[in-house]
């Protein structure tokens, strides 16, 4: 499960990460990086989203639930700033300025058609988000859609992916989340995705 849909690395090449470097590394992230963001542009609503994917059994990852074969860390910011004249008008709606950000690690693995290893690698993601909304989609009512560009950086090549109005796996109805609440299907050994939303309002100038 990725931000904006799968994304398999096919490089022969390669050194991988493992989960426990890209753990950390993300952890260092958002922990230098969550006390300066949201002080931007006044007071507004900001939603902090932690997650984590992992799938390690090729027939559960691939063939099964269609998570992508290694693992995803990362942390997401999606920031809103109320239309004055109706301040109840959902975020992303006219009169509303919306923006983001986040940071995501990843490792990828593939199994050769004849079940032989096949390649893999690692790397991480800066993303910036211009606009977003919420609407139906993996979730009932409030999935995030997203326009922005991902940075990525994968064994030292650099390239961008742009996106518009591209439906994201996260939420911001607070709460924990698994792959259950956005696919339909269970935990089951060898994958998970958790996810954490929280929620507040940001006024750089006090109560």
């Amino acid at each position: 499960m990725h931000l904006f849909g799968g994304r398999r690395i096919t490089r022969r090449s390669v050194v991988l990460l493992t989960a426990l470097a890209a753990a950390a590394a993300v952890a260092l992230m958002v922990a230098s990086s969550a006390s300066a963001y949201g002080n931007e542009n006044g007071p507004h609503q900001v939603w902090q989203i932690g997650f984590s994917t992992n799938c390690n059994v090729p027939i559960v990852c691939e063939f099964g639930v269609g998570l992508p074969l290694g693992g995803e860390w990362g942390w997401i910011e999606f920031d809103c700033i109320p239309n004055p004249l109706d301040p109840s008008a959902p975020c992303g709606s006219p009169g509303t300025i919306t923006w983001g950000d986040g940071k995501v690690a990843f490792c990828r693995h593939t199994v050769g058609s004849d079940g032989s290893p096949g390649s893999g690698g690692g790397g991480y993601t800066n993303i910036e988000f211009t606009h977003w909304y919420t609407a139906p989609g993996r979730l009932p009512a409030h999935t995030v859609y997203v326009t922005g560009v991902e940075h990525f950086t994968v064994q030292g090549d650099k390239y961008d992916t742009l996106v518009t109005n591209m439906q994201s796996q996260f939420t911001t109805d607070p709460g924990h989340y698994t792959a259950a609440d956005f696919k339909g299907f269970p935990q089951v050994p060898g994958a998970s995705f958790d996810e954490q939303v929280t929620t507040y309002f940001f006024n750089p100038q006090g109560p």
